[in-house]
């Protein structure tokens, strides 16, 4: 995606071992040029996962030209998402709004299971 103005960046938390997710970029990404930045503190998982109700990783989060978070969700989503994003249509649409909902109704009744 960088001909079109998108740089792809992963966190990987600590639990994550650095050789387990260079050998899948390495495998699913073989002609890629992405930046790996590792959490050791926990700040990502705090800060961000549990912040946005995300609690199922990988989790994608697309900031768009506005430096506006634009989508939260699943990175099988990005190929329907990302384009939408980059043409400006995605942040004001019924269906990124649904999705919205969506991703935070699910991560409501996942947070209740996990508390209570």
């Amino acid at each position: 995606y960088r001909d079109i103005g998108i740089e792809v960046i992963g966190i990987v938390t600590a639990d994550e071992a650095l050789a387990e997710v260079d050998a899948w970029v390495t495998k699913w990404l073989p002609n890629a040029n992405i930046r790996i930045g590792f959490d050791y503190s926990g700040e990502m998982d705090e800060d961000w996962l549990k912040a946005s109700l995300s609690f199922a990783v990988p989790r994608a989060f697309v900031v768009d030209r506005d430096g506006r978070i634009a989508f939260i969700g699943d990175l099988v989503k990005l190929e329907d998402v990302l384009p939408k994003v980059i043409d400006g249509t995605w942040r004001a649409s019924a269906e990124a709004k649904n999705a919205e909902k969506e991703r935070i109704a699910e991560g409501e009744t996942y947070a209740a299971v996990i508390v209570s």
